[in-house]
């Protein structure tokens, strides 16, 4: 009933998984549909660099502390490899919080710890009211489909009722 929220797509195409790449640590063939993407976009390669109305295509990724840096490190450095300007900033906790709840940052990394059971926490973590406060609403999602969906999950009165719920939300 929210399918006016929702992009098309979400009900005529394929859910999106993410690309299993080969041994290596560079797949060819994933950097060839990378480049495809990109330059569909109107992202120039200029000198090695992704270029688009004057600007580079660059990418910050925010971490509290260098535990992810070694698998963050990789994936800039194959970054490059399709134009993209990676870099890694390293900062300290409070300035983590800060930037995390103004939504001032492009990549960053997290886990969402939930329930099993829906509860208010959905409304925390993905709630439209949420969205312009220093919230768990890292994303900053505003969808009235969202929220009406999030709202008949805590109204489910059986777990088949849950289920279908929280499935239409995944």
């Amino acid at each position: 009933p929210y399918k006016e929220h929702f992009p098309e797509t979400l009900f005529t195409e394929p859910a999106v998984s993410p690309p299993v790449s080969g041994k290596g640590q560079l797949d060819r063939k994933l950097v060839r549909k990378a480049n495809k993407l990109l330059d569909a976009a109107g992202w120039i390669l200029v000198n090695g660099v992704r270029i688009k109305d004057g600007e580079e295509l660059t990418v910050e990724f925010m971490l509290a502390s260098d535990t992810a840096e070694r698998f963050i490190s990789p994936y800039i450095d194959n970054m490059r490899k399709i134009g993209v300007k990676g870099s890694l900033a390293i900062i300290d906790a409070s300035q983590f919080l800060e930037r995390r709840g103004n939504h001032d940052y492009d990549v960053m990394t997290t886990r969402h710890v939930t329930s099993l059971i829906p509860d208010i926490g959905l409304r925390q973590w993905f709630n439209s009211a949420n969205a312009p406060l220093k919230s768990r609403n890292l994303t900053g999602i505003q969808n009235p489909g969202i929220d009406a969906l999030i709202e008949k999950a805590l109204e489910a009165e059986n777990r088949e009722d849950m289920t279908v719920v929280i499935r239409a939300l995944d």
